[in-house]
């Protein structure tokens, strides 16, 4: 009965997770349950998971992905890595009259992290964060113990006691609007297919979530790619970054005719 409940227990954590965070998860990897290590992007939206209209809320999930994916590099976080591929079609062509030629495809690798459970546990009680639901379930179904995270006086009764005002909290940052091109510009480097998720942006959600008839949102725009997996680490894909490119420069010519 015991073991049946935490069966079950852990298979419900995993669906709710799912239905909220499930987007930056494959499809296999919805499939197999929670796994002993995750990406920074899962990890990260599994710690702070938010509603697609809160953008506060995207802010501070983009901010602690950049901020593991520092502290992998740092070596303050054990990692491993892993080579993944994007599948992309290539170039096909064919004289006016004739049928076409069959689709074919070429995997183009990219190097992801991977952390496991008890290595991402150690670094949130080093940050002394307290883990989400979420990251609490993956915890416990990889038998990791969460450390007691000592909780910190409120800030504004410490100020007071100190007879010193309250820290101001900042702003949130303006929504930015931009044209295509500045938009291509700035997100090309860690967002490789927008130029052809553009051309698709009526047909696959991007243009209802980051576009205002106008002009782009750049940060809805960002969110949308980061919910479909389409973001990686300009730092770490020199070469696939260029063979990608020149993937879709053939993508963009197809169905030339002789």
């Amino acid at each position: 009965m015991g073991a049946k409940g935490e069966f079950m227990s852990a298979n419900l954590a995993w669906f709710e997770a799912m239905a909220i965070v499930g987007r930056v998860f494959t499809a296999g990897e919805q499939k197999a349950g929670w796994p002993p290590a995750l990406k920074p992007a899962q990890i990260g939206r599994l710690q702070r998971p938010c509603a697609s209209t809160d953008e506060t809320g995207w802010r501070f999930a983009v901010a602690l992905v950049n901020a593991i994916d520092a502290a992998c590099t740092a070596g303050e976080i054990e990692h491993s890595t892993a080579t993944e591929h994007i599948r992309k079609e290539l170039l096909r062509t064919w004289l006016m009259g004739e049928p076409a030629p069959p689709r074919t495809y070429r995997l183009i690798p990219y190097e992801v992290k991977l952390i496991t459970a008890q290595a991402f546990a150690n670094w949130l009680a080093a940050q002394q964060i307290e883990p989400s639901q979420h990251i609490r379930a993956w915890f416990a179904a990889n038998g990791i113990s969460v450390p007691e995270v000592p909780k910190a006086a409120p800030v504004q009764g410490m100020a007071a006691a100190q007879g010193e005002a309250a820290p101001v909290q900042p702003a949130a940052a303006p929504r930015r609007i931009v044209k295509r091109e500045v938009l291509v510009k700035e997100l090309k480097g860690e967002w490789l297919t927008i130029v052809s998720d553009l051309k698709q942006a009526a047909n696959n959600g991007l243009k209802a979530a980051a576009h205002n008839g106008h002009a782009w949102n750049i940060e809805a725009a960002r969110r949308w790619a980061e919910e479909h997996g389409k973001l990686v680490d300009p730092n770490e894909q020199v070469a696939p970054v260029k063979e990608l490119e020149k993937a879709l420069r053939w993508q963009s010519t197809t169905h030339k005719c002789a």
